[in-house]
C-alpha cells in the first residue's frame, strides 16, 4: 500500500434539553436587596462525550495504529453549511465538533478529541494552520517539526444534493512488510455495493469504487480476511464521496 492517509477518530455525542419549571400560584413579597454581579459567561467549550455505553469487555491496548484521541476543547468553533446541514469545526485541527440538521434542528456530535497523526506507522506531533474557510469548505495545512519538508493539506466540506459514488485507494499499510490480510466492503442501506478481494501486505493499493445512487446511509467496513486480525493495519487512502 503506497498511499498513507491520516485516520481521524470520530465519536457520537448527545445533548439533553431541560424542561422549564412551573410558575408558582402566588408569591410572598419581601424587601428587595442588592444581588452580587454575576460573573461573565465564558465562551462555549466543546467536550463531546460519546453516549454509547461502556464496553463490557476489555479494550485492546493502544498501538501506534490505534491511539486514543487527545482531549481538547474549543473556545470558538468555525462553521460550514449546506442546504441541509450546519457543521461546526475545530479551527485548530481538521475535525468535526457537531452536525446540525437545519430543517429539524437534530444534532449529532463529532470528534471528542484531537486524533494522532500516524505516518508510516509512527505518530508525529503536528502544527496546524487554518488556511481558508469560504462557508462551504474549510482548509488546513499540517506541518511536522520532526519531519522537515513534509506538509499535508486537508479540507472538510459540505455539499448540497446527493452523493452518487464513493472511491478510495485501499490496502494493508506499508508498515506491514509481509503480514496482514484485509477485505473492504462498502454497504449502502444495508446492501453491499462494492467489495474487494482479500488484500495482503505485498499487494499494491486497490482502487475501490462504489455506486451510491439513491443511498440514504453508507457503512465502510473492513474485515480480517478470514484469518484473524493480527497485523491487519487497513488504510483508506484518498477516500472521497462524490456528491452533486
Amino acid at each position: 500500500m503506497r498511499r498513507r492517509p491520516i485516520t481521524l477518530a470520530l465519536a457520537v455525542a448527545s445533548a439533553t434539553a431541560l424542561a422549564p419549571g412551573l410558575a408558582p400560584a402566588f408569591a410572598v413579597v419581601t424587601p428587595a436587596r442588592a444581588e452580587p454581579t454575576p460573573p461573565p459567561v465564558p465562551s462555549p467549550a466543546y467536550e463531546l462525550a460519546s453516549p454509547e455505553p461502556s464496553p463490557t469487555e476489555a479494550l485492546p491496548a493502544p498501538t501506534q495504529q490505534n491511539l486514543a484521541p487527545r482531549p481538547a476543547t474549543v473556545a470558538q468553533p468555525i462553521t460550514i453549511t449546506s442546504r441541509e446541514l450546519s457543521v461546526e469545526l475545530d479551527p485548530a485541527f481538521p475535525r468535526v465538533l457537531r452536525y446540525t440538521d437545519r430543517a429539524g434542528g437534530a444534532t449529532m456530535g463529532g470528534s471528542t478529541g484531537v486524533p494522532a497523526v500516524v505516518l508510516n506507522g509512527t505518530p508525529y506531533p503536528a502544527t496546524v494552520a487554518l488556511t481558508g474557510n469560504d462557508g462551504v469548505t474549510a482548509r488546513y495545512r499540517l506541518t511536522f517539526p520532526d519531519l522537515a519538508g513534509v506538509t499535508l493539506e486537508a479540507s472538510l466540506g459540505v455539499l448540497g444534493g446527493r452523493c452518487a459514488a464513493f472511491t478510495a485507494s485501499v490496502g494493508v499499510d506499508d508498515v506491514q512488510a509481509t503480514r496482514g490480510s484485509v477485505r473492504y466492503t462498502v454497504e449502502a442501506d444495508g446492501a453491499v455495493r462494492a467489495r474487494t478481494p482479500v488484500l495482503r501486505a505485498a499487494d499494491p493499493a486497490y482502487e475501490l469504487s462504489a455506486d451510491l445512487t439513491g443511498a440514504r446511509y453508507v457503512d465502510l467496513v473492513v474485515d480480517d480476511g478470514g484469518d484473524g486480525n493480527g497485523n491487519d493495519h487497513a488504510d483508506w487512502g484518498a477516500a472521497r464521496f462524490h456528491c452533486g
